[in-house]
């Protein structure tokens, strides 16, 4: 069977920039490769943002985008049989105020609340 021997590896990258997925393999001919996401066979966007390149093993994107997030599974095989490997791929996008506080008017030592609606990735601390 043939033999992953290069697996991918997990990516996290603010969206709008670029990347490839490599996935290293070595087995008897004649082989086959390709990528998996959300369990659908990949394949060439229309745009070329996402291009697949199987004779190298990799899976290259112009410009990653929030929805791009999620595991990547590269499938290799041959006659013989079949092998996998899977990377995560994280897509981080820069919060952005969506709804910010609104004016309002209060008395003086009276409680008032603000909200402030920021969608995007937020790092965690690590403990």
């Amino acid at each position: 069977p043939p033999v992953i021997n290069v697996p991918p590896r997990n990516v996290s990258l603010t969206e709008g920039k670029s990347t490839s997925i490599k996935c290293g393999y070595t087995g008897d001919q004649p082989l086959s490769i390709e990528w998996l996401y959300k369990g659908r066979t990949l394949s060439n966007s229309a745009d070329n943002r996402i291009v697949l390149n199987s004779a190298a093993g990799t899976l290259k994107f112009a410009t990653i985008r929030s929805s791009d997030t999620g595991h990547y599974t590269c499938r290799v095989q041959n006659e013989v049989g079949a092998v996998t490997a899977t990377a995560k791929l994280t897509v981080q996008v820069p919060p952005q105020i969506t709804q910010g506080p609104e004016a309002v008017n209060v008395s003086r030592g009276s409680a008032v609340r603000l909200t402030c609606v920021a969608p995007g990735w937020v790092s965690r601390p690590h403990h």
